[in-house]
């Protein structure tokens, strides 16, 4: 084995025994800003089609569909191609090209003077936002130990569930009060994108990307820096397990994906996400506008929304400390069942009319699964026998 081969093994193995979460939760905060755009994005537009935007940019149904789909492509443009900046790049510059174009397609949708800019506009957001759940997962994965990793991207993903409860009070707060409260929902997201771009900035790398990289002393700085923050907790730190050195590969394993092994667990992946997406985009995304055409007001779409979208703070603090205790793929079954009853209250609620059954869909909704708890393992690494698999972060 190389002897970078043999550092990633060993860096691993000094963040896999650390006790307790390696950094500050400013760093969590800073990256779960991208949760937050994610949830914030879905709610913001969903609102604005139920605004005067449709009317002052003369907007037909099917450029209200457009715009939401264009999102949608480019999240599989973003996580694919866009993500993979931060291979070449890293990590930190990748979340940082995010930030960017979740600004630039905010501000973009916030100015937009007819249905063409407005679905560039979304384009561009959706770029940055599929890249950016795809990079923070990874980002978490590298500097957390093991143990704690489904509990710490959970916590992270918080930051979404408050982009969701909050983002329909600002909504409720600013488009019945002007003719261009859309404008500052968007632009008040573009504000936000830009603002953490610098403090990503100041964050530091990943230390196995360093590493992989070749760039041994900065990734030696970044775990010791992570040592240090758990030894003024906790001391003496335990020890070193003798690490299990890890083969670099050198071209990009997508291939992996589709040989006999992983096809199967690829097929029920895409099942997953297709009707996950349908939940989040096809039914919670379109709201306000399902329940406003269904004869409830604005108002009253838009507030009981409000309330039940506190569910996702709830669920995302319950699910917490079950995150490493329990198969992922239960965790997934028991939040995806969850989240079909809520769109089955939703339809009930729209044929009943029936503020208080649309609460409760509302606060059920936001158990769906989301990409933490995705159970499909790519064989990324080996040991040094090259027989035993190590599953990749």
């Amino acid at each position: 084995m190389s002897d970078k081969e043999l550092k990633l093994g060993e860096l691993r193995a000094r963040i896999d025994r650390l006790p307790i979460r390696p950094y500050p939760v400013s760093w969590m905060v800073i990256i779960g800003l991208g949760y937050f755009f994610a949830f914030y994005d879905i709610l913001t537009l969903s609102f604005a089609i139920v605004s005067p935007m449709v009317q002052q940019l003369k907007m037909t149904r099917l450029e209200i569909s457009e715009a939401v789909s264009a999102s949608l492509f480019s999240y599989i443009i973003g996580a694919y191609f866009v993500a993979t900046i931060s291979d070449y790049w890293g990590r930190r510059w990748g979340l940082i090209t995010n930030a960017i174009l979740i600004a630039v397609g905010s501000l973009g949708s916030a100015l937009s003077t007819n249905a063409i800019v407005l679905i560039v506009s979304r384009l561009i957001t959706g770029m940055g936002i599929g890249a950016e759940i795809a990079i923070i997962n990874t980002y978490i994965s590298e500097i957390t130990p093991a143990y704690i990793r489904g509990k710490m991207v959970q916590f992270t993903y918080l930051a979404g569930a408050l982009g969701f409860a909050v983002t329909p009070f600002i909504a409720f707060a600013l488009i019945p009060i002007s003719p261009i409260g859309w404008r500052w929902l968007f632009g008040l997201g573009a504000l936000v994108a830009a603002a953490i771009v610098p403090l990503r900035y100041l964050m530091p790398e990943s230390p196995r990307w360093l590493t992989i990289k070749g760039k041994i002393d900065e990734a030696e700085r970044v775990v010791k820096m992570l040592e240090d923050f758990v030894e003024r907790r906790i001391k003496p730190l335990p020890p070193v397990p003798p690490p299990l050195p890890e083969k670099v590969l050198t071209k990009f394993p997508t291939a992996e994906l589709f040989n006999r092994k992983y096809g199967p667990r690829l097929i029920m992946a895409i099942l997953f996400w297709f009707f996950d997406y349908m939940l989040a985009y096809g039914v919670i995304g379109f709201a306000p506008y399902i329940f406003v055409a269904a004869g409830f007001t604005f108002t009253t779409a838009t507030w009981y929304i409000a309330l039940g979208s506190i569910g996702y703070i709830v669920g995302a603090l319950s699910m917490a400390p079950i995150a490493d205790k329990w198969e992922r793929k239960y965790l997934v079954a028991s939040a995806f069942s969850i989240a079909t009853l809520a769109v089955f209250l939703y339809a009930v609620a729209v044929a009943i009319r029936s503020p208080i059954v649309l609460t409760i869909g509302a606060f059920l909704a936001p158990s769906q699964p989301h990409s933490p708890y995705l159970p499909i393992h790519i064989p990324l690494n080996y040991s040094q026998q090259g027989l035993e698999q190590v599953d990749s972060p």
